[in-house]
């Protein structure tokens, strides 16, 4: 199966609301379990995921030389996997948040235990929901970005499918 299909055959599902278990491991958590998928944008691999994903303090996603931390002290960080040097963070030691969502309406957001926002993307409602759905990709080349990605419409190349609407900007 190409990029093309791997990638519409994601999505397809998602939109339509199922759920799908697919073979990547992450201690990412769900809602109602949301799809993930490995693709490609500019010849960077990339592990995606749809909308209502989250991660609790002390939980990490994986992928390539990255991982993402829900830290205890209410930070997320994003370090080099091997080196564990720091590419990003979201500033937040001390703000009590406890668990990070990726929420249906393409929000990022840090929560607090009372569920109190600390800390968000601003990415809420960017993408068209009848024609796009938000998906969130941590790059092997160590950016986290939110992508809007169109729905049924898949065009080759796939990276004309995907639009940025947030990132890191920790490129390496």
């Amino acid at each position: 199966m190409n990029a093309r299909n791997r990638f519409a055959a994601a999505l397809v599902p998602a939109a339509l609301g199922l759920t799908v278990a697919v073979g990547v491991a992450t201690p990412a958590h769900a809602e109602r379990p949301g799809r993930t998928f490995e693709t490609y944008k500019d010849r960077v691999a990339m592990h995606c995921a749809f909308a209502r994903q989250w991660l609790d303090v002390g939980k990490s996603w994986f992928f390539g030389n990255s991982e993402l931390k829900m830290q205890s002290d209410g930070n997320l960080v994003m370090y080099h996997r091997w080196t564990r040097q720091v590419l990003w963070s979201t500033n937040t030691p001390g703000s009590g948040a406890t668990k990070l969502r990726f929420q249906k309406d393409g929000n990022l957001v840090l929560y607090k235990a009372d569920s109190t926002p600390v800390w968000a993307s601003r990415t809420d409602g960017k993408c068209n929901q009848f024609k796009h759905s938000p998906v969130l990709a941590l790059q092997a080349d160590g950016n986290l970005v939110i992508y809007c990605a169109e729905l049924f419409i898949v065009p080759d190349p796939i990276d004309d499918n995907l639009k940025v609407l947030w990132a890191t900007g920790t490129r390496s």
